[in-house]
């Protein structure tokens, strides 16, 4: 049996140990098209998880407006604006003219005829928008209505759309527009 040479062993023994600068590059550029592939589908997962907590707390301050007008036993409203800081709503007692949002995204009542009870504003660049077929949602506790009826529509930069339809009655029905959300059905 013939053993290789000792001059041969170290050479062997070096070759074997660690990756070549070719087989980096060659690793480092599949793990940044992974990467690169996987950055937009991420980003759109965000968005859509903005959209769906954007959508749960609209549901949440509407239920407050109508508990909240039940409690007081006065009428409580919605009213949403839009500014060129973004969009917004604010929920407050008093009249739809008595409270707004800044375009810096601050909520406001004035002339002490309002109170002011929950608001949320999305800037302009953001992802996300509210919108409605309304000025503002009033709801009366004495006869339980809400007036008028009306739909508020939550929008997100890929074009998905939440919708929350408040009835005269004022139950909120959701749905989202071309059947885009699995959790919700189709408008």
């Amino acid at each position: 049996m013939h053993l290789p040479s000792s001059s041969l062993l170290p050479r062997i023994a070096r070759r074997q140990r660690g990756l070549t600068l070719l087989e980096c590059c060659v690793y480092l550029s599949i793990l940044c098209i992974l990467v690169g592939s996987a950055v937009p589908s991420f980003a759109s997962m965000l968005d859509l998880q903005r959209l769906r907590g954007m959508s749960a707390t609209l549901v949440g301050d509407l239920h407050l407006m109508r508990s909240e007008a039940i409690v007081r036993n006065a009428d409580v409203r919605m009213s949403f604006h839009a500014a060129g800081g973004g969009s917004c709503y604010v929920v407050h007692t008093g009249p739809a003219s008595a409270c707004s949002c800044t375009s810096a995204g601050q909520a406001q009542c004035s002339g002490g005829q309002a109170l002011l009870l929950s608001a949320r504003h999305w800037q302009a660049q953001g992802a996300q928008q509210v919108a409605a077929n309304v000025n503002s949602i009033l709801f009366d506790p004495r006869i339980g209505t809400a007036s008028p009826g009306g739909t508020v529509r939550l929008t997100d930069s890929a074009g998905r759309e939440i919708r929350h339809i408040v009835n005269l009655r004022g139950r909120v029905r959701t749905c989202s527009a071309q059947g885009a959300l699995a959790e919700h059905p189709a408008c």
